[in-house]
C-alpha cells in the first residue's frame, strides 16, 4: 500500500501521506496473514504445521461468513433507503 496522491480523486486519497482506513486495515490484515505464513512455514513439526494452517483457514472461513452477513445487511439497508426515498 502506498499513501495517498493528493491528486487522486478516488474515495481513499486523503492528506498527503494518510490513507484510507480501510486502506490501512486491508495493510494490517495482509502483514497479519503474512506473518502467520511464516510462522506456520517455520515450525519444524509437519503435524504442527498442518495444525496451524488449518486455523488460519479456519479463521479466514470465519471472518469470511462475517463479511457475508455484513454485505448482506448493508444490501437490505440500501435497498430499503432506496424504497423509501421512491416513495417520498
Amino acid at each position: 500500500m502506498v499513501a495517498a496522491d493528493p491528486s487522486d480523486p478516488s474515495p481513499r486519497a486523503l492528506r498527503p501521506g494518510r490513507m484510507d482506513p480501510l486502506e490501512d486495515a486491508l495493510e494490517t490484515l495482509n502483514r497479519a496473514y503474512t506473518e502467520a505464513v511464516a510462522a506456520i512455514t517455520s515450525v519444524a513439526d509437519p503435524q504442527a504445521a498442518f495444525a496451524g494452517a488449518a486455523r488460519v483457514g479456519e479463521v479466514l472461513r470465519e471472518l469470511d461468513e462475517d463479511l457475508a452477513a455484513r454485505r448482506a445487511r448493508l444490501s437490505a439497508e440500501i435497498r430499503m433507503g432506496l424504497i423509501q426515498s421512491a416513495v417520498r
